[in-house]
């Protein structure tokens, strides 16, 4: 399961005023987006919409400033996530369930939200890590990227295509739906 789903985000807040960024890498088996962000009354309309808003950066400011342990001080800072590793499988959760507090019952939410049959992930790698293509030219490649040189295993059309170098392509394989409510 870890070889087929696993993947790696890294998890960094960058300090605006001398840019000293403190980061950890989390491991993750799905990506998973809510179809509606709390507080906005919007859905997403696309599993491209949620990613960007997922991989979106915030600003910490004003009352939310982060403590820069090399300026000694609370500053802006930048906080975000990013993609350190791709998984061989990429697994998008869709969070259709959200809590009503008008009724106190968690409710599902049946907006309609479009997919693309190939999906690029390469805006959403961490920038410190440009994309580099070694291996064969094969069906399974090893793809490389990285300062470190972390391996990835892609397949076939999955695999950064020699056409577009900065293209990370991943195939729509199978969707899954669930039917019911948010109970059952």
């Amino acid at each position: 399961i870890k070889n087929l789903f696993a993947g790696r985000e890294n998890q960094y807040v960058r300090c605006e005023v001398c840019g000293f960024k403190s980061s950890h890498e989390e491991e993750f088996r799905a990506v998973i987006i809510p179809v509606k962000q709390h507080g906005d009354p919007h859905s997403i309309g696309s599993v491209e919409e949620g990613l960007d808003n997922y991989y979106r950066s915030e600003r910490l400011c004003g009352d939310n400033q982060w403590y820069c342990e090399k300026c000694k001080k609370k500053v802006d800072a930048e906080k975000g996530a990013a993609l350190s590793k791709v998984p061989y499988l990429l697994t998008v959760n869709m969070q259709r369930f959200v809590f009503d507090w008008s009724t106190e019952q968690a409710t599902k939410l049946g907006d309609r939200v479009t997919f693309p049959e190939t999906l690029d992930v390469a805006r959403y790698l961490d920038e410190a890590l440009p994309l580099h293509k070694t291996g064969s030219k094969n069906d399974t490649e090893s793809t490389q990227f990285g300062k470190n040189g972390s391996s990835i295993l892609m397949r076939g059309r999955s695999a950064i295509g020699l056409e577009t170098p900065d293209a990370l392509n991943y195939d729509l394989y199978a969707i899954l739906i669930h039917t019911g409510t948010a109970g059952a």
